[in-house]
């Protein structure tokens, strides 16, 4: 539920937002959107990782786009910061993030969020956030991040599974000052109602959208976690099939070996069972 108030003196804006935008209505098939903020002028959009519609592989380079009713500026291939230097968009009262994060420190949305952030410091321009459930509860797991090895796969130092929401790591990003800027960025975050720390995203009575396409449900973004790091390694982590992260291996495996290694382990809540895979290309 949103609180009118919020954004009584707010005119034009700019929305960082992609299909999972709960203050938006995609129609992802006819790639069109309408903004269901009242008495608010969307002057631009910015898209993230796995373009607006979710329809872009990871990695991949997006244009900007424009054949919706605003222009939609890529914020992986883009550079916002140019943007809101033109002097056309110094009219901007503020920007708003609304995006679904998956509880990962190697997720790109918030790194995503953190460039805008530091685009806004530089330009003075207020930073909304709408404030998700984090969909894999408030556990901690997972080494902090070596400085010599951040990236834009992993831009803080927080834990792998770091336990926050979105809006708590922006106001983490203020306070330790983490903004290349080196400024503060005027940040305001929209409270979520009726969520309580522990919860996972399906005790939230909420539809899981899939993030990203090799994120498609609950389950999957929990053992991302873990099998995400297998993509540092020579070995497959299961994209190119229905069950990315799910599954790993490559055609040299000593599978047997390797389960039966694992599972001597009696890891809590963990059983590796063989199986074959052959990845492939998936729309």
């Amino acid at each position: 539920k949103i609180n009118p108030n919020s954004f009584k003196d707010l005119r034009n804006v700019g929305l960082v937002i992609n299909h999972t935008s709960d203050i938006c209505d995609f129609d992802i098939t006819a790639k069109k959107f309408n903004c269901n903020l009242e008495d608010i002028n969307v002057s631009v959009i910015f898209s993230p990782e796995h373009g607006l519609f979710n329809d872009k592989e990871a990695g991949e380079f997006i244009e900007n786009d424009s054949t919706l009713s605003v222009p939609v500026i890529s914020l992986y291939g883009g550079e916002i910061e140019s943007y809101l230097a033109k002097s056309k968009n110094q009219n901007l009262d503020a920007i708003i993030f609304d995006i679904q994060d998956v509880g990962s420190r190697y997720y790109t949305y918030v790194s995503t969020m953190t460039e805008v952030m530091n685009a806004c410091s530089k330009a003075l321009i207020p930073f909304y956030i709408f404030d998700r459930p984090n969909p894999i509860g408030s556990k901690i797991e997972g080494p902090l991040i070596e400085k010599e090895y951040k990236s834009f796969v992993g831009m803080h130092e927080i834990p792998i599974r770091h336990g926050m929401t979105i809006g708590e790591i922006a106001i983490l990003i203020n306070a330790y000052n983490w903004l290349e800027s080196g400024k503060d960025v005027d940040l305001y975050i929209v409270k979520m109602f009726g969520w309580k720390r522990k919860m996972f995203y399906d005790d939230t009575g909420k539809r899981f959208i899939p993030p990203s396409p090799n994120i498609p449900d609950q389950e999957t973004a929990l053992i991302y976690n873990g099998t995400r790091l297998i993509e540092g390694t020579n070995l497959s982590e299961g994209r190119g099939t229905e069950k990315p992260f799910m599954q790993i291996g490559s055609p040299w495996l000593d599978h047997e070996r390797l389960t039966k290694r694992i599972n001597k382990l009696n890891l809590k809540g963990f059983f590796l069972k063989e199986t074959t895979f052959t990845p492939k290309s998936i729309k």
